[in-house]
């Protein structure tokens, strides 16, 4: 059977998608049930089922015959989707002032080399995707993980994290006019620095093990001071503060 597929029912396809989103219904079937409180007469009206799974198998993004050309990625097949995406977020965009690097998660439990396990999260099971936001919520970058290897390697002396981070900063403007929000996941001393030459105000949670030998008061002793306590230290030269 020759596969043809037409513009309109690309759109049909991709529009029962992001309505089922919001629209739940116990399995992917049921949106073309003939029980009454199961079937969407919208969904069934707009593409019959088995046309809909049979475009679900074949529908991908990239060109085959070009995608040796970038075999290690992991995301090759979506991503000419992702870059889209990309450009969708920040075609309109103003940025806001605050601005937060993190992790979101798309809930997945099919089989994929790109979906990890993810111990202790609310989500366990998905695809793991880095994101730039502001205040409000909304997005103004984001990226699929796909292993540590896949890492942008114009950062190649910063840890996984911090690389992320530059990533995602990459599509800021006058990063002096922007303050900088992220976890201890993406933090380490030498992103700091860099964040700072390049203008950025950030503040952020630091592990231990990343504070550069910063000489700060043990943890034991702190415990045993009144509630409130704090230590810190200053560096004058790349103005970085590290409060305990």
């Amino acid at each position: 059977m020759d596969f043809i597929l037409s513009v309109d029912e690309l759109k049909a396809f991709v529009g029962i998608f992001l309505f089922s989103r919001y629209h739940k219904v116990p399995s992917e079937r049921s949106y073309w049930s003939n029980d009454d409180d199961l079937g969407v007469s919208i969904v069934k009206n707009a593409m019959a089922r088995t046309w809909f799974q049979i475009i679900k198998n074949y529908v991908h993004f990239t060109d085959n015959a070009t995608a040796e050309e970038n075999a290690q990625d992991k995301g090759l097949k979506i991503r000419p989707l992702i870059t889209v995406l990309q450009e969708s977020l920040r075609k309109f965009v103003v940025f806001e002032e605050n601005l937060s690097v993190d992790e979101m998660i798309v809930c997945y439990y099919g089989h994929n080399t790109l979906k990890p396990f993810m111990k202790g999260k609310l989500i366990r099971f998905g695809y793991r995707f880095w994101a730039l936001c502001g205040v409000s919520g909304y997005c103004y970058n984001i990226d699929l993980y796909c292993g540590k290897g896949s890492a942008n390697e114009e950062n190649s002396d910063f840890l996984l994290g911090s690389k992320v981070v530059l990533n995602m900063l990459s599509v800021v403007d006058k990063p002096f006019s922007y303050n900088v929000y992220f976890n201890n996941l993406f933090t380490d001393y030498a992103l700091l620095v860099h964040l700072r030459n390049f203008g950025f105000n950030a503040t952020r949670t630091m592990r231990k093990n990343r504070i550069s030998k910063c000489l700060l008061k043990e943890s034991n002793a702190m415990k045993k001071e009144p509630r409130g306590t704090y230590d810190y230290r200053f560096d004058r030269n790349e103005e970085i503060l590290i409060v305990k």
